[in-house]
C-alpha cells in the first residue's frame, strides 16, 4: 500500500510517562497506565475498522505524518504522542517496526481542536 490514512479518537496519553511500576514474582515490571491501555485499546480496534477493506500494511521505508488536536493550551510533548502512535501502528500490524529503516521521516504538529470538536488525530502514512 502506498498511503494510509487513519482518524484517532482521545488526547494521545504518553506511554513512558505513564509508567507504572509493580512486582510480578519478585521482579519489579513497568507496565503502561489504565488511560493509555484504554486508549490503546480504543484505537487499535478503531483501525482494524478502518482498514478492513483495504490491506494494512504500508510499503517501508515510509514516512508518518502526525496531526494531533488537543482540547485545551495544556503543555504536552508532540514527540511523547508520537511515540505512543508508532507504537499503535506497530501493534496494528501497519508498520513491522519504527526504527529509522521502516520510518525515514516524520512530521507532527499540535493544534488545538476547535470549539465543538473532540480531541483526535489524524494519522498519514506514505511509501517512499
Amino acid at each position: 500500500m502506498d498511503k494510509i490514512s487513519l482518524h484517532l479518537s482521545g488526547v494521545i496519553p504518553s506511554k513512558k510517562n505513564s509508567r507504572l511500576c509493580a512486582s510480578r514474582g519478585g521482579r519489579i515490571v513497568n507496565i503502561p497506565s489504565a488511560s493509555y491501555t484504554d486508549w490503546h485499546k480504543r484505537n487499535l480496534s478503531s483501525i482494524v475498522y478502518q482498514l478492513q477493506y483495504i490491506p494494512r500494511a504500508v510499503r517501508v521505508p515510509c514516512a508518518v505524518s502526525l496531526v494531533v488536536r488537543y482540547p485545551d493550551r495544556r503543555r504536552r510533548d508532540l514527540d511523547n504522542a508520537l511515540s505512543s502512535v508508532l507504537d499503535l501502528l506497530v501493534d496494528a500490524g501497519i508498520l513491522p517496526d519504527d526504527s529509522w529503516t521502516a520510518v525515514e521521516r516524520m512530521e507532527v504538529r499540535g493544534e488545538l481542536a476547535r470549539r465543538g470538536e473532540a480531541p483526535s488525530a489524524d494519522v498519514e502514512l506514505t511509501a517512499l
